[in-house]
Formats: structure tokens, C-alpha cells, sequence
């Protein structure tokens, strides 16, 4: 079966499709929409189903992403795009990742689209010389997006949403950059885009609040490298670990002020891995019994979560919570904040505990540290729940959304 947006004509071929309304593969018949585009049942939105019936050859992806993750400023967003184009590619398709520098080595091609700001301005340009022969192109975005349709207008083109940033724009970036942000993604990118892929249910409601209809929108949650192996023993001392970007959104300074009271209680280290603009901001408030690692290999970043007693995520929102499932895979639960994509990779009382506030998020702190059993037990149902994800299956359901299996 084939699947034709209003207003659009399939051409070619004995099975050419006429205009009508559009079908929702697979789901309930009461989920399908009538010709004005509305849901007609009252089924809750299938945010997981493929919607197109295409093809099973190979196909020519092209991907604009902000970063490469040989960047500086890589984070999870960064592991999702280069794990997705190197299943893709082993998968068989011919897969182009246009980033800015700098750039790494990979499986796939890779172009280099300019400097991080410049590359939304030449845009355009590198679509006609890069892209214009694919038969998609997705668009990672990560705050501001690429606007493809806008020259792609009879082609197909995703938006693939981490997060909504809403009120983080304020945190991260200047005054005029935050303001014209929020324009571009409160009213301008709903409007441009047709097809979305979200992380999480929480980043499809996310952008259900920005007026996307659930119809467009398929969750593709995010996969795990394979657990690794050979790891230390868990310290008998408590050791509480970080793994963020020091970025404002993050809010490890919130998390430090809280340091200074739970380890008058708990007693035990706190390390933070990852490094950024925030950095010696938070070096500068002198936290005792804290130590800043700064960047690490993905082998030493594996063996402090080993170690560790409780991963902590201070994040005011996230697209997934990636390093949280990372931490699972080795058996460390997490405290964390109850907050869109954290709540997606936490099972709350189960493989580790979400909180309303400040005061919880202590409380909590204090109550996990000093109870081994209930962090061993929450470990154990982590480390199960993490084997549920791969990065092959999460390409799988990304190749599904493409092809349309």
C-alpha cells in the first residue's frame, strides 16, 4: 500500500496513487484520519508506527547535524547520529552526514557544511551540491534547524527532534540568539517541517505542544553500544558521579550547592565528567570532597559509572537521558530530576528514582546513599531493562520510518 499526502501525486509506475486522504499504516482503524487531516477515534496516538510504504532497495540518506563527534562540544545528541548513519550505512544504504568542523573518521561520508553558525546560513548551498539527488533528507535538530523544505518543497525531508528547548534558550545562548531561537521554534519550524522522529514520547509531546499533529510524529528511542566488559568492582567508599556537558542547562551548579549539604550526611566523593562553557564557573565554587575530570574516554567514563554508588542528572530537560541507560548497562541506578526525556529512561521505584524538587532530590540522595540494598536492587532492574536496547534495533525502526516496512 502506498501512502500520498494531501495534495501531493505519486507519478510513474502501473500502481500511480491519486490524491485522497491521508492513511495511517498499521494502528486501529478509529486512529485514521479524515480528509480534513483530524483524527477521527479517540485512540491515543501511535507515536511508534512506520507511515510509509515505500521500497526495501537501498536508499541515498542525506543527514545535516550540528555537530560531528569528533567536536568538542559533542554530546548525546552527537552518539545518536553517528550510531544511526553507521547502522544505516551496515544496513546497505548510502548515508551523508553534512556537519561543521571538525571531523572525524567514519564508516560513512561525511561533508563538512562550515563553522557551527555558518552552516545554517549555507544551508541551501550545501543542499544543491550534497543533497539534491537523495530521497531523504533529515534534519537533526538540536535547538535550530536547517529549514530544508524551504528548497526541498516536492521531496522528502525529516525533522529529527532531540528536545524542545522552550525556556533553555534563555540559558544557553546570547539574548538576540535565544530570542530569534524561540521564534524559529515556537512558530516557524512546525510550520516548515511535515514529518518529525522523536526520541522520546516526552519530546513528541513536546512538540505536540508546539502545534505538530501526532499523526507526523514516530518515536525512535535511542540504543546502547554493547555492555562493556572487563569493568572494576563497585568502590566500597560512595562515590556519586556526574556525566554532563557543563552547559547552564545541565545544572550541576544546582547540584554542587546541594553536594555542600548531603555530604555532611553521606560523606563519600562526587566526580563530574564532561567539560564545557560552565566549567570553571562550577570550579570556582570550591566544593569540597568534588573532582572535575573534564573530558574522558568512553573506557574510563564506563569504569567511574562502574564504580559509582548513584549517577546523578541535575538536567532541566533532555531529549532521552542516554547516559542514564549507559550507567544501567554496568548495574548504576539514577537520581534524578522528574523532567521530559529523563522520566523516558528512568522506570520511577524501579531502576532509579525521579524527583519533584531540590528538597526530594537531597532527601533521596541522603536515603539511596545510605541504603545498599535498595541501590543494588535498582541496579539489578537497570542493568535488566538496558539489554531491551541496541543501537541496531533503533536504526531498525529509523530504517522502518524511511522505507516504510
Amino acid at each position: 500500500m502506498v501512502v500520498v499526502r494531501p495534495g501531493r501525486r505519486r507519478s510513474g509506475g502501473p500502481h500511480h496513487a491519486q490524491r485522497g486522504p491521508r492513511t495511517v499504516v498499521g494502528g486501529d482503524r478509529s486512529a485514521r484520519l479524515s480528509r480534513s487531516g483530524r483524527r477521527t477515534g479517540s485512540q491515543r496516538p501511535n507515536y511508534y508506527r512506520p507511515r510509509y510504504v515505500r521500497r526495501r532497495d537501498p536508499m541515498k540518506i542525506h543527514i545535516n547535524a550540528w555537530h560531528d563527534l569528533a567536536s568538542p562540544d559533542a554530546g548525546g545528541s552527537e552518539v545518536v547520529v553517528d550510531r544511526a548513519a553507521t547502522e544505516l550505512t551496515r544496513f546497505g544504504h548510502d548515508v551523508t552526514v553534512s556537519v561543521p568542523r571538525p571531523v572525524g573518521d567514519h564508516p560513512y561520508r561525511t561533508v563538512v557544511s562550515g563553522g557551527f553558525y555558518t552552516q545554517f546560513l549555507r544551508a541551501p548551498f550545501n543542499y544543491f551540491r550534497h543533497a539534491r539527488r537523495a530521497d531523504v533528507v533529515i534534519d537533526v535538530v538540536s535547538g535550530l534547524a536547517f529549514f530544508t523544505p524551504l528548497w526541498r518543497r516536492r521531496a522528502r525531508t525529516i525533522c529529527f527532534m532531540h528536545h524542545v528547548h522552550d525556556e533553555q534558550w534563555d540559558d544557553t545562548y546570547p539574548g538576540p540568539v535565544a530570542v530569534i531561537g524561540k521564534f524559529l521554534e515556537l512558530k516557524v519550524m512546525p510550520r516548515v517541517y511535515r514529518e518529525f522522529i522523536a526520541v522520546s514520547p516526552s519530546t513528541a509531546k513536546g512538540l505536540e505542544g508546539l502545534g505538530v499533529r501526532a499523526d507526523a510524529i514516530t518515536v525512535v528511542p535511542n540504543g546502547l553500544d554493547p555492555a562493556p566488559v572487563g569493568l572494576p568492582d563497585r568502590d566500597e567508599e560512595l562515590l556519586f558521579v556526574v556525566v554532563a556537558r557543563l552547559a547552564p542547562n545541565k545544572r550541576v551548579a544546582l547540584l554542587l550547592e546541594m553536594w555542600r549539604e548531603v555530604q555532611r550526611t553521606t560523606g563519600g566523593r562526587l566526580i563530574i565528567i564532561g567539560d564545557g562553557t560552565e566549567r570553571e564557573r562550577l570550579e570556582q565554587m570550591a566544593v569540597p570532597n568534588c573532582e572535575f575530570l573534564g573530558q574522558v574516554r568512553d573506557r574510563e567514563r564506563d569504569a567511574y559509572l562502574a564504580r559509582a554508588s548513584l549517577l546523578l542528572v541535575s538536567s532541566r530537560r533532555e531529549g532521552w537521558g542516554l547516559v542514564i541507560l549507559e550507567a544501567a548497562q554496568v548495574g548504576t541506578p539514577a537520581l534524578a530530576f522528574d523532567v521530559d526525556g529523563v522520566r523516558d529512561a528512568i522506570a520511577d521505584g524501579v531502576t532509579g528514582v525521579l524527583v519533584a524538587d531540590e528538597q526530594q532530590f537531597i532527601a533521596q540522595w541522603c536515603a539511596l546513599a545510605g541504603d545498599d540494598d535498595r541501590r543494588r536492587s535498582l541496579g539489578d532492574a537497570a542493568r535488566e531493562r538496558s539489554r531491551n536496547f541496541t543501537w541496531e534495533s533503533s536504526a531498525r525502526r529509523l530504517e522502518a520510518v524511511l522505507t516504510g516496512e
